[in-house]
């Protein structure tokens, strides 16, 4: 257990703390209200020093005190601070009562209360501020300061009756420039050139895509939304007329033969299905830019793709060329579609003996096989030129046997050869020796 220190050990035991204990912390005084008088307390009356750095214990309570990072402030705030094991609001009522008892200050004498604004604190019920103003001080002034909560919880009352609409815009438009840093750096520099104040833009494009919904045909923003979709998407409806587009969105505006948007059992129609019942003769401009846009690649499918690729993709196959692992995927992505695991399961037949060969499969697997032996045979004849025209030797393969053997012919020359030197030196060094030695 830590012991108490005197003055002259005290200097020894804080040698490698920041904030050294000083000699003047236990006279000093912190001034109490008790009842209509004011006391002063010495911090050395109940707090002392111990024989570990940084630290002091209080006498009343015997909890550690850490003054090494706020020196002497640590020891004041100490003397107006609980711990608690269970955190609630019955909890910290029963704490801040005990220290009013304690020191005889009457409840009278709390004015208001600044705290957070979380349930525990505030509720209406059995908030800790409810608890004090029902029980001991009923005169409490209604002040809270934590204005940042309050706008949170204005903010979301006001958008709960939008359903979510809302946050959902801001999300994305907030996603948009968050992976986007570089449109993001470019606005922030035009807007540093013109002198003026950089904001996060609105997305017009996704403001306009939400008019694709089957559930908001009949709105009025609808049509105004739709017809703005080739300003901003300007490479589909290169060759046709924007008045006949125009006029196929007036026309879908207002047509009561449109598809339905929910089934027999009440749910949603998807977006593509839907679209994908809409009358193509009738609006054929119109479809066309709908098929463009609902063709957008999105969503998990890109990270998944390159996840995939660590399976079809190791250590034995990193050389694979781009458009087999292509056509991997394509095979990969087929079977998630139909909801079925293997190639097996999609052509599987009931009767392996009677039932009809699927001929279509068949044809694609001939054609399929042609294309790879025409793309290998036109490989091979690109090497062939080029080596011919760079008039380079064809390459024997040797095998990893025969590259074995030649390294082992290649180290035993070397040691010869090394021997060799070795020995013609040493006939050198004792000719030269007996030469010395006539002479």
């Amino acid at each position: 257990m830590a012991k108490l220190l005197n003055t002259s050990e005290i200097k020894a035991c804080d040698a490698s703390v920041k904030n050294k204990w000083n000699d003047a912390w236990p006279q000093k005084v912190v001034t109490v209200q008790l009842r209509q008088d004011n006391v002063d307390i010495k911090i050395g009356d109940h707090i002392k020093k111990i024989d570990v750095p940084g630290k002091a214990v209080c006498e009343l309570c015997h909890d550690v005190i850490n003054y090494g990072q706020k020196g002497v402030t640590s020891l004041l705030e100490y003397l107006f601070s609980a711990s608690l094991v269970k955190v609630d609001s019955q909890a910290i009522f029963d704490e801040v009562d005990k220290f009013f008892t304690k020191h005889e200050i009457p409840w009278e004498n709390l004015m208001s209360i600044l705290m957070d604004s979380c349930n525990v604190m505030r509720g209406s019920k059995t908030g800790f501020e409810t608890r004090v103003r029902e029980s001991r001080a009923g005169h409490l002034l209604d002040i809270d300061g934590d204005s940042c909560h309050h706008i949170h919880n204005a903010s979301k009352y006001f958008c709960r009756q939008f359903d979510r609409h809302v946050e959902g815009l801001h999300t994305t438009i907030f996603n948009d420039f968050k992976w986007s840093v570089d449109l993001r750096d470019m606005l922030k520099e035009i807007c540093l050139i013109l002198n003026i104040k950089y904001t996060m833009p609105d997305n017009m494009v996704l403001k306009a895509l939400t008019s694709l919904d089957p559930t908001v045909k009949y709105h009025s923003k609808c049509a105004t939304l739709l017809r703005k979709l080739p300003e901003l998407v300007t490479n589909v409806l290169i060759d046709d007329k924007t008045d006949g587009y125009n006029a196929e969105v007036i026309k879908y505006h207002v047509d009561k033969a449109l598809p339905a948007t929910e089934k027999a059992d009440g749910s949603r129609v998807r977006c593509d299905h839907y679209w994908a019942a809409v009358d193509k003769i009738k609006y054929p401009s119109l479809c066309k830019m709908v098929k463009a846009l609902l063709s957008c690649f999105h969503g998990p499918q890109v990270e998944s793709s390159f996840s995939n690729m660590g399976y079809t993709m190791d250590s034995k196959s990193n050389r694979m060329d781009i458009r087999t692992f292509s056509a991997i995927e394509t095979v990969r992505y087929g079977q998630k579609a139909t909801g079925k695991k293997s190639a097996a399961e999609i052509y599987e037949k009931g009767d392996v003996l009677h039932d009809i060969v699927d001929s279509t499969l068949c044809r694609k697997m001939r054609f399929a096989a042609k294309r790879h032996r025409e793309a290998m045979e036109e490989e091979a004849n690109a090497r062939e030129e080029k080596r011919r025209r760079l008039d380079v030797a064809k390459s024997v393969v040797k095998s990893k046997k025969a590259h074995k053997e030649e390294e082992a012919k290649r180290a035993s020359r070397s040691l010869k050869k090394h021997r060799e030197n070795i020995l013609r030196k040493l006939v050198e060094r004792r000719k030269g020796k007996a030469k010395k030695a006539r002479k």
